[in-house]
């Protein structure tokens, strides 16, 4: 499963965007999004799109293409939503599902492999961002646990350790992945440009791209 925002101008990755204006913020998302979704599509496992605002169904498939699976994210904050796309996947017959977030260019199939191995020897999953918050959280169905996603303070730097410390109280066995960057600030994405190959990630080796890394070298930007 992955949670993704109808990519409309001004409405995503506004703290990036108030930098590197909305342009080419949008644009950037909409590249990591698909960039995400190839890796996903890649690894050979069933993909759910859970699409927000819950009324942009048209919208996001119109954008991502009608081969996949789109459902609404319902929910009236990220915890709520998190858990009620967990219980729609258990409710289909799904014994293991994994979450995760649309801000992660560096995501790969073989951290999802990880994850899906990773839910067969324990009961919980998790992947840390550099951000003390997490781009990736799993379970199986006899494990689930609603209470990780409740009374939790999204957006802060404590969210990964936090929801850590609530599945361990449970005295659920969790994996605990590589850490990886999400991309919120225009220094985010600088040291990610900065730290990839190029042409080592097909969305981000156009010339606007290549162009921000080498203003950030020569001091243009910061």
């Amino acid at each position: 499963m992955i949670f993704v925002r109808d990519p409309v101008l001004g409405e995503v990755k506004t703290r990036l965007a108030g930098k590197l204006g909305e342009i080419k913020t949008l644009e950037f998302y909409k590249d990591c999004v698909t960039q995400m979704l190839s890796a996903l599509e890649s690894s050979g496992y069933p993909v759910r799109v859970h699409y927000f605002p819950w009324d942009r169904g048209e919208s996001v498939s119109r954008w991502l293409g009608n081969q996949h699976h789109y459902i609404p994210q319902e929910g009236s904050d990220l915890g709520e939503r998190m858990a009620s796309a967990f219980l729609r996947s258990f409710s289909d017959g799904y014994s293991r599902s994994i979450l995760m977030g649309s801000d992660i260019p560096e995501f790969t199939g073989s951290i999802l492999q990880e994850s899906a191995s990773a839910l067969i020897q324990n009961q919980s999953v998790i992947g840390p961002s550099a951000d003390g918050g997490y781009y990736l959280i799993g379970f199986r169905s006899s494990s689930f646990l609603p209470k990780a996603f409740q009374n939790i303070r999204w957006g802060s730097g404590s969210v990964f350790q936090d929801t850590v410390n609530r599945i361990l109280e449970t005295g659920l066995s969790i994996h605990i992945l590589p850490m990886l960057q999400d991309i919120d600030e225009l220094e985010d994405l600088i040291d990610f440009l900065n730290r990839i190959s190029p042409g080592s990630l097909s969305p981000f080796s156009s010339k606007n791209y290549l162009d921000l890394r080498n203003r950030s070298k020569t001091g243009e930007i910061e």
